[in-house]
């Protein structure tokens, strides 16, 4: 099968979960709608998005379940019987497995919102499917001294990352290589997030401040298209790659590193620093 028929096949298969994704609904039901063998369906959906049909229909659950959460929904037991969970501790324990926190720490603006899974379109199943599914490896062997600019974004609105963009091209022109590291969880939906360029070290960085990314061993991916597939590339990252054996995540910030001049283009290349390190033991 083509890739296009590939593509379109999940497709199919997205647009028949979507508007029974609130009622009991098998991976089954799915191939038998679509046609053709369940497990043909379920090598294509794991070769898009890296998880199998009844893995992704909990995805597609849990990520509405934190719509409704972020939006201010308080009857989480309520959002658990939608999700076709049967209890709120049920619920409670699988949103946590997917999301990193309980649902009550969700709401405040805790977790991690790359996993969450949308509804692909065709354009976007494309481009998760020409992404590598594996990275290189890159070594930072001393820390990267950066100056740059702090500010708060939903990691959900491309407009916010853009606006810190242009406020440090209008700091420091747009002839420079960006790193762009999310620090701290923020108080809400917000993320910290720093955005600098190599610091010269020649005095008072004045309005900027300092950060640094720090040396050790990087998984690096690399996403190259639209600026507005870069939410969908990383989704695409962190549901594809686990870390091999004897090798874990670090704990140091990750990092997105692109050119500023090309921060608009349709041909974007953005790499995607991930730190890991060895397993101890």
């Amino acid at each position: 099968m083509t890739v296009s028929a590939r593509i379109h096949r999940v497709h199919r298969a997205v647009l028949f979960i979507e508007p029974r994704l609130f009622t009991p609904l098998r991976a089954q039901d799915v191939a038998n709608a679509v046609g053709g063998a369940l497990s043909e369906l379920q090598r294509q959906v794991t070769q898009v998005y890296g998880i199998s049909v009844a893995a992704y229909i909990r995805a597609r659950r849990l990520s509405e379940a934190a719509c409704m959460l972020r939006e201010g929904a308080q009857d989480v037991l309520g959002i658990a019987l939608l999700c076709q969970y049967t209890s709120q501790a049920a619920f409670s324990r699988a949103f946590k497995a997917h999301f990193g926190v309980p649902p009550g720490a969700y709401r405040r603006g805790l977790g991690a919102a790359h996993a969450e899974v949308s509804a692909a379109s065709v354009q976007e199943l494309v481009h998760r499917e020409a992404l590598p599914r594996s990275p290189t490896f890159r070594w930072l062997h001393q820390d990267r001294p950066l100056m740059g600019l702090r500010t708060r974004v939903d990691p959900r609105e491309l407009a916010d990352f853009q606006a810190a963009q242009t406020a440090l091209v209008q700091a420091v022109g747009e002839r420079h290589e960006a790193v762009g590291m999310v620090t701290s969880p923020g108080e809400s939906q917000h993320l910290d997030l720093f955005l600098g360029v190599d610091d010269p070290s020649t005095g008072d960085p004045g309005p900027l401040h300092r950060d640094h990314l720090k040396a050790g061993l990087y998984a690096v991916f690399y996403h190259r298209g639209p600026p507005e597939m870069v939410r969908h590339s990383i989704a695409r990252f962190v549901q594809a790659w686990t870390p091999g054996p004897g090798m874990l995540l670090g704990q140091r910030n990750a990092a997105e590193i692109f050119a500023l001049d090309q921060r608009e283009s349709p041909a974007l290349e953005l790499a995607l620093w991930v730190a890991v390190d060895a397993e101890a033991g």
